[in-house]
């Protein structure tokens, strides 16, 4: 029964007969796999994603695997039609081309049982490049909202939270197209959660995540500007609100946006997102240097930004 299992995997389908498999046998493999529920939601896809699953599920039997779909297209919409369905007390969201390696789920059901007050469990995980490498992802939280707008911890195959702690922050933007994960952190950290990051012993992620040509957020940033900078925006509500010390991290990420813009070609977006950048605590002198930074070298703009912006 779903209603005795501790955890639900939920997992955002879309084209990915190809993947899917990988991903659910990843989950499969898990040791204290029966503690939890997997529930995959169809969002649109045109192939043969949902038949796959119902093959893999059938053959599973040991697997407490619910198929569900959501007409509304988008990541998050997908996701929050998953959460309506969790009566698990935690959650986390895995997308259908992520993979779990060894021990994940042990560790998470250990990091559970060892801290029962906490409402988020992070862990570190490893990202591909387009060109096939990967680099290991960190889940910061010494400063955790600070940490989140440096690092973005709070990807979503980096953490699983209580079910009634992130429904409590409003699940998750169905009308975000791009960064919905960044922006839902914000929410979730600034409603002061309890956090532990789960370890392992060799350092070595939890999980990894796979580069994909079709991508629905899609692969570069200045073809579609309305999606990183309408999440932008409704951060810095969130933060004007509750945390307006922090407004600084928004003109920062704006400033680094716009450096993206530009290393793109795209001059007009980028000068018109700079010229929006400055926020308390963070001068427009100080965006041009992140932006020019950004522009010129295309990372290392978060040691750049400690240095600009440090709080001590």
């Amino acid at each position: 029964m779903i209603d005795s299992k501790l955890a639900t995997i939920v997992i955002p389908v879309y084209n990915r007969a190809d993947t899917i498999v990988h991903c659910l046998d990843s989950i499969a493999m898990q040791k204290g796999i029966g503690q939890f529920a997997v529930i995959t939601v169809d969002n649109n896809s045109t192939d043969s994603s949902e038949d796959v699953v119902a093959r893999w599920a059938a053959c599973h039997g040991n697997i407490a695997l619910t198929q569900l779909r959501e007409s509304r297209q988008s990541a998050a919409a997908a996701r929050n039609r998953g959460l309506e369905a969790v009566t698990t007390p935690y959650v986390m969201f895995f997308d259908s081309d992520d993979e779990m390696l060894p021990g994940h789920l042990s560790r998470l059901l250990d990091g559970i049982a060892g801290h029962n007050d906490a409402d988020i469990f992070g862990w570190d995980a490893d990202s591909q490049l387009p060109d096939g490498s990967f680099y290991h992802t960190r889940f910061v939280a010494r400063k955790p909202l600070r940490d989140h707008m440096i690092y973005s911890s709070f990807a979503s195959i980096r953490y699983a939270v209580r079910t009634s702690f992130i429904r409590a922050a409003g699940a998750w933007d169905c009308d975000m197209l791009g960064w919905d994960d960044f922006e839902l952190g914000v929410r979730l950290l600034s409603a002061n959660p309890t956090i532990v990051k789960l370890c392992d012993p060799d350092g070595s992620p939890l999980a990894r995540s796979f580069y994909s040509a079709i991508s629905i957020t899609g692969n570069n940033f200045s073809s579609s500007p309305e999606k990183w900078e309408n999440a932008l925006d409704k951060i810095h509500d969130v933060l004007a609100e509750k945390h307006p010390d922090m407004l600084r991290w928004v003109g920062y990420r704006k400033a680094l946006l716009a450096g993206l813009y530009a290393r793109e070609g795209a001059r007009e977006a980028a000068g018109r997102l700079l010229a929006r950048s400055a926020e308390p605590g963070f001068s427009a002198a100080k965006a041009r240097i992140i932006y020019m930074h950004t522009r010129l070298f295309g990372k290392g703009a978060r040691l750049l930004a400690n240095f600009l912006l440090s709080d001590n």
